[in-house]
């Protein structure tokens, strides 16, 4: 079962499900952007995953995770096996989402300040560690 959980997940960024989503959400993106913005994580051990996507606008990624988990219901629905006329297995979608995190930084300024910081660090190390000749000596041995 764990396999198959693996599976589902990495079906849900790929064209058969997005063009789904698409139709579902109306979006004027090609499929392979949508591919490309929806990704899942399994968590260990267990029989679920999440579904994340980005967009510039939180109300879109919002819109493409929760499209993508139903057209994985649907997905699941239409193609699982059944035993005795029962489905073996039945997928959810446990929560929806409902507002839009962003892990990006909100402004240049963080790569702008670690940039100066590695560079303050070089030169310190630079003035502060004795130089080193290695070639110096090398020639110097064969004179």
């Amino acid at each position: 079962m764990e396999n198959q959980t693996l599976t589902y997940a990495e079906v849900a960024d790929k064209p058969l499900l997005q063009e789904q989503v698409k139709k579902v959400i109306d979006l004027d993106v090609s499929i392979s952007h949508l591919t490309a913005v929806v990704s899942t994580n399994v968590a260990e051990e267990t029989y679920a995953f999440d579904i994340s996507a980005l967009a510039e606008d939180p109300e879109m990624a919002i819109d493409i995770a929760n499209a993508t988990a139903v057209a994985m219901v649907d997905h699941v629905a239409a193609n699982e096996p059944e035993s005795n006329g029962e489905p073996i297995l039945r997928m959810t979608v446990s929560a929806s989402a409902s507002e839009a995190n962003s892990v990006l930084p909100g402004s240049p300024r963080h790569p702008t300040v670690g940039l100066i910081t590695g560079l303050a660090i070089g030169v310190v190390l630079a003035l502060v560690l004795p130089p080193s000749r290695p070639f110096d000596r090398v020639m110097r041995r064969h004179e």
